[in-house]
């Protein structure tokens, strides 16, 4: 899954981090907002680290498996070998010393780790945005700021999100707005999807058409849903529609679940806890699955949050969490979002956005997708025979 940017495709500020403000004797802490680049400027930081010298020890700490999978596919080739990658519970673990030691989504980790970092490390490069922070129990900015020593460094352009995206993002964070956009970017409406109550043509639709747009090269897709137990229920749902083995939902094995699916040709993957593989997903051409907290950092061309129904619950103990998990989620997509529902009324965050979103009955998009199906089953049929040169 392509995310890292060669130096010709970084913006100007980008440009002047790596050019300019870069000190090989700094601590730095990147911030932006969703989409503005930071993993980007973490991997050029390492790259010019290791030119001015080659025989650095280096280490990537990271929040999840899932950045890990990301994160070393935008390492150079030549580097691999030489930088350890790892989450910070195996961090903890070790008693390791660096030179550098390049750390990603800062904002999730406890202070204790956030010190122990400064301590085995001559030199701290860290990214985060305090707006993603949906941990209890993690550092606060100001410890970030004085416990790393670190000198600040602010990108302001979003890359990822289009215009709407951006104004559906600030009903969550409102500063959002201030940040700079992409003009290049093309702006593509966000789709809300109704459904009589209990239907399963929500469903139906998020899975016909997550599939459909997997199927094209280069187009990542994934499936949001705030708890594993939804996960599974998707999966088995998936499952009978496809006319395949149901999982035993009691079953606590994501790697068997995964297995079952690969077993039955059935191309959704779930990506989480270590289980599962973004670039094996994509190469393969299937629908992800994942939890909100487990996309964190991640981006897709196609995002669906589906079962977007009044009074579901996205976070239990905290109103504040729940929105910023939310915004977390629907800042996944840098092209097409799309929120659905089953119910006579949606989630009130759904309700909030939707007069910025083209509302449609899941039946009417359920007919369209069955036709996109039939067109891409005639155009991939066409074989050689049948081409007149």
């Amino acid at each position: 899954m392509k995310w890292f940017k060669e130096y010709a495709e970084l913006d100007p500020e980008q440009r002047d981090f790596v050019d300019s403000k870069f000190n090989e004797n700094k601590n730095y802490w990147i911030q932006g907002h969703a989409g503005s680049g930071k993993s980007v400027l973490l991997v050029h930081s390492l790259i010019k680290a290791y030119n001015k010298n080659p025989n650095l020890k280096v280490c990537f700490v990271l929040y999840t498996r899932a950045l890990i999978d990301m994160i070393k596919t935008g390492v150079p080739s030549e580097l691999k070998s030489k930088v350890e990658v790892m989450t910070y519970f195996q961090f903890q673990k070790s008693s390791k010393t660096y030179d550098l030691i390049l750390v990603d989504e800062v904002q999730d980790l406890p202070a204790n780790v956030v010190r122990e970092l400064k301590r085995r490390s001559s030199r701290v490069i860290s990214a985060g945005d305090i707006n993603q922070s949906i941990y209890e129990g993690t550092v606060s900015p100001g410890e970030i700021e004085s416990l790393l020593n670190s000198q600040i460094f602010v990108l302001k352009i979003i890359h990822r999100l289009t215009k709407t995206l951006k104004k559906i993002a600030s009903f969550f964070k409102s500063d959002v707005l201030g940040a700079k956009e992409d003009w290049n970017k093309k702006d593509v409406q966000v789709i809300i999807g109704k459904a009589r109550p209990f239907s399963s043509d929500e469903f139906e639709f998020v899975w016909r058409k997550a599939k459909l747009q997997a199927s094209s090269s280069n187009s990542p897709t994934v499936v949001l849903l705030p708890f594993h137990s939804s996960i599974v229920k998707f999966m088995n749902f998936v499952l009978n529609l496809e006319n395949k083995p149901a999982l035993d939902e009691s079953m606590n094995d994501n790697e068997a679940r995964n297995n079952h699916l690969e077993k039955h040709n059935v191309k959704l993957e779930y990506i989480g806890n270590g289980f599962g593989s973004l670039d094996n997903a994509v190469g393969k051409n299937k629908v992800m699955v994942m939890t909100y907290h487990s996309s964190k950092g991640l981006d897709f061309k196609n995002v669906f949050i589906p079962n977007l129904y009044g009074g579901m619950t996205i976070w239990r103990d905290s109103e504040e969490m729940s929105k910023t998990l939310f915004f977390v989620a629907v800042t996944r997509s840098r092209e097409n979002l799309y929120l659905t529902y089953a119910a006579n009324s949606p989630h009130e965050y759904v309700a909030l956005v939707q007069g910025e979103c083209r509302v449609k009955d899941i039946s009417e998009l359920l007919e369209e997708v069955k036709k996109e199906e039939n067109l891409f089953s005639s155009s991939s049929s066409i074989d050689d025979d049948d081409i007149a040169f």
